[in-house]
């Protein structure tokens, strides 16, 4: 394969499959506005009349009539009749929505010979009256000319194959274009020409049925897409100027796809094939004139294999590939399925078109098949192709002009063909809204089934069904016309469920997944009851008689022969109701007033006082409480007074409603802001006057149901108009309640059905909702329904239903401020094909058939037995009021879930309300309802109308047979109110089960922690006296092991390892503790120890030296001795000594701390040091002891705080906080109300005990206080055990914290506690069992599980008790007892709970301030000695030193700290895989197109005459000169190419490389004075020459090292005038040579050429900056328009690994080390501008001229060594290196392990992910023959490995790398003179004539260059080379083409002959 074809093959490999924008969601949009909307046929497909009216015969009429060429022996002879029935066709399109119709004329039926000698006028005036209807229903023509039915007259002539058709094609054109021009202004000339080509030309599987697949079919391609031209430019002159169309061609496409996409070679060929498919006609259309490249190359290669001398394709001629270039506006896109590609060759015998792609095509298995055995379902290949073109052809515009599915049954429920197209349009959409396609329009195949050509009538297409079988051809509209028709309306895709029958043109976001999320802060949550279902007091002060009343007390009517007499009595318990609504922390409470109750009559007149009162007292204890009324004026218990009048029947009690309403506004309007008119009025009408079924009971069917709703609706908006009218001074809102179950159709996608479905809907809800929210009438398919079944029964004035006058319409539509919606479940809907009945019937009048889902859960199996649990009903119900009453707000007003137990434990209602309330959160964050707030019903069970008292709804049970009617919370009312409570999903929050990336904010306190007595040892050293740990160590039996802390980590004396180990964690904070008894022995200010002072202010003074600032814990149990042997925490003195010792604390450290501690973990010193005795002093008294000292704890906190706060806080601005440890108390059955109160309680005993008192009131819990008098009560004590603050003690302590730290670790279970706890201690006072779930992971301490859903639940539990508290976390770890370095289990722990720590910061929005890790180092772990390990650090407590040595956790933390959280893609990321793909295997495949691979070197190495014709000294000269060299030699002559850069071009030649990285010489260029050497000019510009003849692209580097001497002696780049002679140099360059190359580095390797300026290198590399920088932009400025190349700038940098992988200090130093390498001078070219501080003079001028001043990025790679931290500033002197306080291990046991070709992989995702994937050139690599003798790889394999790299960057990771250049050419002099060679031609430097040869690796080299990549083995092509490398070249002459004078032919001539010597002279 040549050069050019694998280019061209490999243009696409710059795509790869990396993930897009909304990948694989479903996108929710519009198109554009000016989005064109079709749908398409054509001519011979649909019009029939094959030979009417004078239509000539096409090549299909021919074509159909041989036997066995259509499937079903069928013919398009009448095909759809379109040619009759057009104008139908036209009102099927109408109702479409369509904008566009895409149709073909048919050209036989305009010109039947062909030729203009024959016009058929009755043809044209088909056509024209078609497009005549058209226009009239406003409805664009878009008009192909040539839809495949070519004249067949003409196909005797040749048809396609004969070039004389393009011209006759013309004439067609112009017919058409003078015809029906004036009204056409999208013309097509040509679908799919490929399909012609190919299947009619080729394997004649199509019209005409010719057979040359690879001969015809490039003839009659070739000849189509002349006729387009001629047609196009025919339009573009003649035409379009008057009739101001565009033309365009339609091409179609299979999209091919890589079969492997992560495969070089598989994207390769799908882009091959794509080029031969799509590109075949599009690049001479719209790009080059001609074919493209790789068709060309195939075909042509193909051909000669074939022994054909002359391509099969043909040519276009110059002139014609100018015609053809540019004949398209836009192109039209046939796409409906995609197929893999993958590469293989092909035979070339027979020839044919499909074989000479040498491509494999299939398809996936998995995919969704159709209809036709070549479409598969794959909607991501048109977002794919849309892509392509964009790519590929400019982004020119597109219109999709055919796109459909098939099937073989026509079935008019056609749900494939709506998933077809909802998911291909979605895709499109993505292309257009976030790709940037310029996708003009969509166009559906087909508008009906019709003849799909030679699969007959098989295959249906259609949007509409047509009988082929009926003469008349009816069509028939399919699901997917009236799906695609809401799509066409909508403009694409809106979101939730808008159609009807509640269907989605899209995906529906979370359909099936639970949505986490919170309401809006104003979101209304209430409970709901109704009047005579709760209040009772039937017939008490002067209430009269309701329907209900006497409805309930008539046998037979209630289920259970129940009354509502009683109920649950709230009219006398009203205030035990407010407490109960109260418990849930509802903000509203909706309840209805009795009509009865307040006017006994139903009149104004007969106001009742008590009734009134009763109400007034209702609504104040409600506002006493917070809680704002919802009042429903009427819920169905209208005065029986007025039912005997005829009640709603009788249009007066419209009126006595009126004035029942304003009653209740006048007396209640000023404390009530919403009302609500009446509840479920449509039910109560329907069964209360239609079917009997409900109070009043009466059976008037057909008619009472209608009339009572009439005058509902009407009393409703006449209340509405009045309060408006009358009262809007009150600011209320009025609205009405209406009760809609959803109605599902049975088949979603049975129009049928969802008719039904809807007439349901507005048959129940929808009477009351649209009059008031809609129309201001009756749904049309009401009154339409029941004129109909009047005309059944031949009623001609049918007054069942009397629609409402226009005065009446002006009164009702509007009349509400909000919509009151009462939904409680879904039914099946069905359409019920009823006959008329007689009576009537409102049911029967509705027509549907309703059922309950089998599917679905019922909560009952009596009585409501059709209920069923169906959460996506609500938000569908709430999807359909948005979208048909313009969103209107939306209070959810009842919402429950029945059962007959009445069950305390109601787990289903609490699945019931969470899942729909879920629905409702969706509802409105996904789909945008405008939903306002919640109500649940019911507040408790109640008197459920005729099920009475057997079905219960509450949340709080009634307990029915007791007189005094109790209310006891449910299980669901504690969920209710945790939901209500926390705004949302607190009980179940986002991500609960989910990692999230993120970061803390800015300022986060990073810690780690350590105790004084863990850690410090010297426990009696310089004064310290014993504390009481120092007394229980002694103690035998007391520690495991008779471990204590007398030595322990020897920090007293090791402070300064401990500081250095926190600045390597990095961490911003040290939480530590004070001993207590190291600084006052005695514990009392009378003995102050000032060794200890001083020890602790040595410790403060090193941790801010480094930047950390301390936090202080001053007591963490290490009570001194002294002060225990008075009494301890049990003597209240020793709040004051504690005090004292704050004081002191606060003088003698508070200028430099600014975080004080006062308590670590009280709980711990008050229960297990004086309760269990586990811990110091080891107190054994449970009972009593540890209240008193966690009393006199509080208090002594308290006095400290306020110490601090009155005398040092104003001064030090400080801060002091207390930690409190806690494990969070779970339900053991989150369900259980009696687990959930005592994991409450537990919370309140474990925290709440000190968080309380400090954060809270100022006191303990009301239940500690409570539980513990009654329970020392019982134990005959006259005091509680609990003691009491006085109400002092209470201010004191109330608010006594700036912050609250907390240590968290783990969790327990909690559960209630039988009996009486005996004996008596705080273990058991609290009433709880708590224990942990075995199921938990352990640790090293059978204390702690590991639980990270405790750390989030914690804070959450704490800020939603005591509010927006800061919060520390102030210890958080794990345990184990092994001590691994390699503790994953740490990291997993701190991973789980950091980021539970991040969701409640982030997500959460608790104030959460710094996280600390327990523990730094491993400690005295108190009781249990040092038997087990928290610490980030191993200490070694056998080694007399206490060494420490860092866990993998340290790197881990100091990582997190780093990222200042989880950042994806992070070392801290857990789905980040250990290993990159393909690390550690090889990847197969070719570079990219324009992938470049070269060979480097660099002047000083290589050229020699140091001192000839003008060049002038270097420093490099200088430093050889000097003797400095190992051998003392020099480069004075070095490879001697200055006289022999022929040979090396020759050997360039050889290894074939594409590009020649070299080195310019200052030294050459420019003379000391500024002046021009032109000995110097002459030279490159020969050798520039000399490479561009042998076809090498020239990179020229113009400074690598090699500084003019007399630069160098005036201070060299720390000069800044060095600067400007640079830019004076770069200029000179670029004008000698800027002509011919178009690479130029600036500098190479400008960091390490900085390191001899020691101390000034930071200067020196200042000066390179603004070098780079104005080199950079004068060449913007003066050069680039002109010479069109690219500037860049070349770094060495290294990747390397930590040496120790665990210590943070290493991991730092790895990261510093690239921050220095590649960081000091990139990241203020490529990033932001800035560099590091240490850039002395870098200003703001500076930082904008150096920012983005390269166009590329050179990257030196060689080796990849481990780092080693120093911490210590080395003593040499000073300078870049030295900063970086790191050690290159350089010298490893096994050489090999320095060349880790990882490590150019992972340099090269650095630079991507810096530096935004900037243009990246591998500029050297390479490995001298010495270092593979010491043990490295060898070149070949270096070169390998490293390209490998390079192409596993390029291909799996997305790097931006255009090139990959090996060091050197040649060996060449060195720095260390010649003893390190790194050629791949070897020098004989003892040879004067300096002979070159070639190494085995300029052979492995070219092998690489040749196959541009890597194969697989039995892959591998075939090397064009037999060549071996010589082992002994010839010398060449030392000649020179710089003699030969004269014109330039001479030279290049003698160039040439140079060059051609010197190749067989280096490879023969």
């Amino acid at each position: 394969m040549d050069a050019l074809a694998v280019t061209l093959i490999l243009m696409s490999l710059s795509r790869c499959c990396y993930s897009r924008p909304h990948e694989d969601d479903f996108y929710f949009g519009t198109f554009p506005d000016d989005f064109v909307w079709s749908t398409a046929t054509a001519a011979y497909q649909i019009e029939g009349a094959w030979r009417d009216d004078g239509k000539g015969p096409s090549i299909w009429d021919m074509y159909v009539r041989r036997p066995g060429n259509i499937d079903d022996s069928s013919t398009g002879d009448i095909a759809c009749d379109s040619y009759h029935k057009y104008k139908e066709d036209v009102q099927l399109l109408k109702s479409l929505g369509v904008s566009h119709y895409r149709f073909s004329i048919s050209w036989p039926r305009v010109m039947p010979s062909g030729r203009n000698d024959t016009i058929n006028n009755l043809g044209l005036e088909y056509y024209n009256n078609l497009i005549d209807e058209l226009l009239a229903n406003g409805i664009q023509p878009m008009v192909t000319l040539y839809h495949w039915d070519l004249p067949e007259s003409l196909e005797q002539h040749g048809g396609w194959l004969n070039e004389d058709t393009a011209e006759l094609f013309t004439e067609y054109a112009r017919l058409c274009f003078q015809t029906f021009g004036d009204r056409v202004r999208f013309w097509i000339t040509l679908n799919e020409p490929w399909v012609v080509a190919w299947h009619g030309y080729g394997i004649s599987e199509k019209a005409p049925g010719r057979w040359g697949p690879g001969t015809y079919t490039y003839i009659a391609g070739h000849n189509l897409i002349k006729a387009h031209v001629n047609a196009y430019h025919l339009y573009d002159k003649a035409f379009r100027p008057t009739q101001k169309g565009t033309i365009g061609i339609t091409l179609s496409i299979r999209f091919n796809v890589a079969k492997k996409p992560q495969d070089p070679g598989d994207r390769a060929a799908a882009e091959k094939a794509n080029q031969f498919a799509f590109g075949w006609f599009a690049h001479p259309v719209v790009l080059s004139g001609d074919y493209p490249p790789i068709m060309r190359s195939q075909v042509d290669k193909k051909s000669r294999q074939g022994g054909v001398t002359r391509s099969r394709l043909p040519s276009f001629t110059d002139a014609e590939k100018l015609r053809n270039r540019g004949t398209a506006d836009f192109l039209g896109l046939n796409y409906y399925t995609s197929v893999l590609a993958t590469p293989r060759v092909q035979p070339y015998d027979p020839p044919r078109y499909d074989t000479d792609q040498d491509v494999e095509q299939s398809v996936d298995p998995t995919w969704p098949i159709s209809g036709s055995s070549w479409l598969f379902y794959t909607p991501k290949g048109a977002r794919d192709v849309l892509n392509w073109i964009k790519d590929t052809y400019r982004n020119i515009p597109v219109y999709v002009t055919e796109n459909g599915v098939s099937d073989r049954n026509g079935s008019l429920h056609d749900f494939y063909r709506i998933n077809y197209y909802r998911d291909y349009l979605d895709e499109m959409l993505k292309a257009v809204r976030l790709d940037g396609c310029n996708l003009k329009g969509h166009t559906s195949w087909s508008f009906m089934d019709n003849f799909e050509w030679a699969r007959g009538y098989s295959e249906k297409f259609g949007l509409h069904y047509v009988d082929f079988d009926d003469p008349a051809r009816p069509r028939i509209p399919k699901d997917s016309a009236r799906y695609l028709a809401s799509v066409i309306a909508d403009n694409g895709f809106k979101k939730g469920y808008h159609l009807p029958g509640g269907k989605a043109t899209g995906t529906v976001e979370y359909e099936n997944t639970f949505l986490y999320g919170t309401f809006p802060d104003d979101f209304v949550w209430a409970v709901s009851t109704a009047a005579y279902e709760i209040e009772g007091g039937a017939k008490e002060d002067n209430k009269s008689e309701s329907i209900w009343d006497v409805f309930s007390h008539t046998p037979g009517h209630v289920y259970d022969g129940s009354t509502g007499d009683v109920a649950t009595d709230s009219y006398h318990k009203y205030k035990d109701d407010v407490e109960i609504l109260k418990e849930l922390k509802v903000t509203h409470y909706r309840f209805s007033i009795s009509w009865t109750r307040v006017l006994p009559s139903g009149r104004r007149g007969s106001r009742n006082q008590l009734g009134v009162a009763y109400y007034n007292n209702l609504i104040g204890e409600l506002h006493s409480n917070k809680i704002q009324p919802i009042v429903v004026l009427f819920i169905w218990d209208l005065p029986e007074v007025l039912e005997q009048h005829g009640g709603w029947l009788n249009t007066s009690t419209v009126d006595l409603f009126v004035d029942y309403a304003r009653f209740c506004f006048e007396t209640f309007g000023d404390r009530v802001k919403m009302w609500i008119t009446m509840s479920e009025s449509v039910n109560f009408a329907t069964y209360g006057y239609e079917r009997g079924g409900l109070a009043p009971g009466k059976t008037l069917p057909g008619v009472g149901g209608y009339t009572a709703i009439r005058n509902l609706v009407l009393a409703h908006a006449k209340a509405y108009r009045m309060y408006n009218a009358d009262f809007n001074n009150q600011k209320g809102q009025v609205g009405i309640s209406v009760s809609f179950d959803w109605m599902e159709p049975v088949k979603p996608d049975n129009v049928d059905d969802v008719d039904a479905a809807v007439r349901a809907m507005q048959f129940t809800g929808g009477l009351a909702a649209e009059p008031i929210f809609g129309s201001g009438q009756f749904p049309d398919v009401v009154m339409s329904q029941v004129e109909k079944r009047c005309r059944e029964r031949n009623i001609t004035n049918c007054d069942r239903l009397v629609s409402f006058t226009k005065q009446e319409q002006a009164i009702i539509k509007g009349s509400s401020d909000f919509f009151g919606l009462n939904h409680f479940t879904s039914s099946l809907v069905t359409s019920g094909n009823l006959p008329a009945s007689d009576p009537p019937t409102q049911h029967n009048d509705m027509d549907v058939t309703i059922t309950a889902d089998p599917l679905l859960p019922s909560p009952v199996t009596k009585a409501m037995t059709d209920f069923r649990v169906a959460p996506l009903g609500m938000r569908k119900i709430l999807n359909w009021i948005k979208n048909r009453y313009n969103n209107i707000p939306v209070y959810i007003t009842e919402n429950g879930i029945p059962d007959t137990t009445g069950d305390i434990d109601d787990d289903a209602r609490v699945d019931y309300h969470r899942d729909y309330v879920d629905e409702v959160l969706k509802a409105m964050t996904l789909d945008g309802c405008n939903v306002k707030g919640y109500s649940a019903w019911t507040l408790m069970d109640n008197f459920e109308w005729t099920y009475g008292y057997s079905l219960k709804f509450g949340l709080f049970s009634v307990n029915f047979s007791d007189p005094q009617l109790r209310r006891q919370a449910k299980t669901s009312a504690r969920w209710y109110s945790q939901l209500v409570g926390l705004g949302g999903w607190g009980a179940a929050p986002e991500y609960e089960d989910e990692f999230f990336y993120g970061t803390f904010p800015e300022g986060f306190a990073w810690s780690a922690a350590t105790a004084s007595y863990q850690v410090e040892g010297a426990y009696s050293e310089d004064g310290k006296g014993p504390s009481i740990w120092d007394t229980f160590t002694s103690i035998p039996g007391n520690i495991d092991n008779s471990d204590t802390g007398r030595v322990s980590c020897d920090s007293y004396h090791k402070y300064k390892d401990d500081v250095r180990m926190l600045s390597h964690l990095g961490v911003t904070h040290y939480r530590f503790s004070i001993a207590w008894s190291r600084v006052l022995p005695r514990g009392t200010p009378d003995i102050v120890n000032q060794k200890g002072v001083d020890y602790y202010n040595h410790l403060i003074d090193e941790l801010l030296a480094v930047g950390i600032t301390p936090m202080i814990t001053m007591y963490h149990w290490d009570l001194p001795q002294a002060l225990q042997d008075r009494g301890g925490w049990l003597n209240e003195s020793i709040t004051e000594h504690f005090k004292q010792y704050a004081e002191l604390c606060f003088r003698k450290f508070g200028t430099r701390v600014k975080y004080w501690i006062t308590f670590n973990e009280p709980w711990v010193v008050s229960f297990m040091g004086h309760g269990s005795g586990e811990m110091a002093p080891g107190l054994k008294e449970p009972a009593t002891y540890p209240y008193i000292v966690a009393h006199n704890i509080i208090k002594s906190h308290a006095k400290a705080y306020h110490l601090y706060n009155d005398d040092f806080r104003k001064i030090q601005k400080g801060h002091v906080g207390i930690v409190l440890n806690v494990n969070f108390m779970k339900p053991r059955d989150r369900l259980s109300l009696s687990d959930i109160q005592a994991s409450e309680y537990a919370m309140l005993f474990a925290l709440g005990w000190f968080s309380d008192p400090i954060f809270g009131d100022g006191d303990y819990p009301e239940y500690m206080k409570t539980v513990i008098r009654d329970l020392s009560r019982a134990e005959n004590r006259t005091t509680s055990r609990l003691p009491v603050f006085t109400p002092e003690e209470i201010s004191k302590n109330k608010g006594s914290a700036d912050f609250y730290g907390m240590n968290i670790y783990s969790a327990d279970e909690a559960w209630p506690a039988a009996g009486v706890p005996s004996p008596p201690s705080f273990s058991t006072d609290s009433l709880v069992h708590t224990g942990k779930n075995p199921a938990w992971l352990g640790s090293g301490s059978s204390w702690l599980k590991v639980t990270p859903f405790a750390m989030r639940k914690t804070l959450n539990w704490f800020r939603n008790r005591y509010g927006d508290v800061p919060i520390y976390v102030t210890e958080n770890g794990v345990s184990d007892r092994n001590g691994s370095l390699d503790d994953t289990y740490r990291i997993s722990y701190y991973r789980a709970y950091i980021n539970e720590a991040l969701k409640a910061s982030q997500l959460d929005g608790v104030n959460v301030k710094g996280y600390t890790a327990w523990s730094l180092m491993d400690n005295f772990e108190w009781a249990r000695g040092y038997s087990e390990k928290f610490g980030l650090y191993s200490v070694n407590f056998s080694d007399p030193a206490r060494s420490r040595t860092p866990k993998a956790s340290a790197a881990f933390y100091h990582d997190v700290i780093k990222d200042n959280g989880f950042v994806r893609g992070s070392r801290t990321d857990p789905n980040v895989p250990p290993f990159l793909p393909f690390e550690n295997e090889p990847l197969y495949g070719s570079f990219p197109a324009g992938f470049s691979l070269g060979v480097a070197s660099s002047a000083f190495g290589i050229e020699g005459a140091w001192d000839e014709d003008g060049r002038t000294e270097s420093v490099i000269d200088e430093y050889s000169h000097a003797g400095h060299t190992p051998d003392n030699s020099t480069g004075d002559v070095a490879a001697d190419s200055y006289h022999r850069y022929i040979e090396d071009v020759g050997a360039l030649k050889v290894v074939k490389v594409q590009h020649y990285v070299f080195g310019v010489s200052w030294s050459r260029i420019m003379t000391a004075s500024g002046a021009v050497n032109h000995n110097g000019v002459g030279y490159y510009s020969d050798l520039i020459d000399t490479l561009i003849d042998a076809g090498i692209r020239p990179v020229a580097t113009l400074h690598y090292w090699d500084l003019p001497l007399w630069l160098a002696d005036n201070g060299g780049w720390t000069n800044d005038t060095t600067a400007d002679v640079y830019v004076d140099y770069a200029a000179t360059c670029f004008q000698q040579f800027g002509d011919r190359v178009k690479s130029w580095i600036t500098f190479s390797k400008p960091y390490q050429a900085a390191f001899k300026y020691g101390a000034d290198g930071y200067r020196a590399l200042l000066t390179m900056l603004r070098a780079n920088a104005a080199t950079y932009r004068l060449y913007q400025e003066r050069y680039r328009t002109l010479q069109r190349g690219k500037v860049g700038i070349s770094v060495s940098a290294m990747w390397t690994e930590p040496a120790d992988p665990r210590d943070p200090a290493d991991v730092e130093a790895s990261d510093r080390n690239m921050d220095f390498d590649l960081g000091l001078m990139m990241d203020p070219i490529f990033s932001t501008g800035n560099s590091s501080n240490r850039l002395l003079g870098m200003n703001e001028h500076d930082r904008r001229q150096i920012g983005r001043t390269a166009d590329f990025l050179g990257v030196d790679v060689y080796v990849t060594p481990r780092v080693q931290n120093v911490d210590v500033h080395t003593t040499r002197g000073g300078g870049i290196q030295e900063d970086k306080h790191l050690t290159l291990l350089l010298n490893p046991e096994r050489r090999s392990s320095l060349y880790n070709p990882s490590g150019v992989r992972k340099l090269l995702r650095h630079i991507r992910d810096r530096y935004n994937n900037p243009e990246v050139l591998i500029t050297e690599t390479g490995i001298s023959d010495q270092e593979t003798a010491r043990g490295g790889p060898t070149r070949s394999q270096l070169i390998d490995m490293y390209a490998g790299e390079v192409l596993k960057a390029i291909e799996l990771d997305g790097c931006h790398v255009t090139g990959f250049t090996v060091r050197s050419l040649l060996d060449s002099f060195e720095l260390n003179g010649y003893q390190d060679k790194w050629g791949l031609f070897s020098v004989n430097f003892t040879d004067p004539q300096r002979r070159r040869t070639a190494k085995t690796s300029a052979h492995h080299y070219r092998m690489l260059i040749e196959n541009n990549g890597f194969f697989k083995p039995n892959d591998m092509p075939q090397v064009t080379s037999t060549h071996a490398p010589a082992t002994h070249a010839p010398l060449l002459p030392t000649v020179s083409c710089n003699s030969v004078e004269g014109v330039l032919p001479m030279r290049i001539t003698c160039i040439a002959i140079l060059l051609a010597l010197a190749f067989l002279s280096i490879y023969h």
